[in-house]
């Protein structure tokens, strides 16, 4: 009898884990990033892309439920945040130290919307999202080999990519602008860039 109540409660909760997954995609597209959008050049030393949505959907999984970089939303649950995913492109002549100095979306008053998130703390943050021990794992992969290791780093000779995310209570608004601030080898670089959000 036992064994016929875990076998029941393991496919009611299946059941639900996978009813999410499938009407995450269905939800509304309100305050995702709709378009890739450059900051610099991929000769500068330093340069930065903004993903949009369906990037992130074909790179690094189709669901939130295997992807730590979307949100959990669905038909069914209401969207608690915004992500901004930031790959940040390094193009060094040599081994430099590297800091980043500010990563966050605000208003022209300076209302900050959206911040970026240690590797830690996005990692924490994003195994809240869902309950999956084994979609964790996988989750966690994705984070450690693509996100960025720390805010002070060094980072080798040549060209190298890294991700960051910005998280935000939705809806960010449309209005706001992406700053960038990061030095390599104590000379700073910085970019301000338009959030490229759909409001529908």
């Amino acid at each position: 009898m036992m064994r016929d109540m875990k076998q029941i409660r393991f496919v009611v909760v299946l059941g639900i884990v996978l009813g999410i997954s499938v009407l995450a995609s269905c939800s509304s597209t309100a305050g995702r990033v709709t378009s890739n959008v450059s900051a610099g050049t991929p000769d500068d030393p330093f340069s930065f892309v903004v993903l949009s949505y369906q990037d992130v959907l074909k790179r690094y999984g189709p669901t939130f439920m295997v992807n730590p970089y979307i949100a959990a939303s669905s038909s069914i649950m209401p969207v608690y945040n915004d992500y901004i995913v930031l790959q940040l492109n390094f193009n060094l002549s040599e081994k430099s130290k590297v800091m980043l100095l500010r990563a966050e979306a605000s208003d022209d008053r300076g209302k900050v919307y959206a911040a970026y998130m240690t590797r830690e703390k996005f990692s924490e943050f994003a195994m809240q999202q869902s309950p999956e021990q084994a979609n964790n794992a996988l989750k966690q992969n994705k984070i450690d080999w693509y996100y960025l290791p720390n805010p002070i780093l060094t980072v080798d000779q040549g060209r190298h990519s890294y991700l960051i995310v910005m998280v935000g209570q939705h809806p960010i608004p449309d209005t706001a602008t992406i700053h960038v601030a990061l030095s390599i080898n104590d000379r700073a670089t910085s970019y301000d860039v338009p959030v490229p959000l759909s409001t529908n």
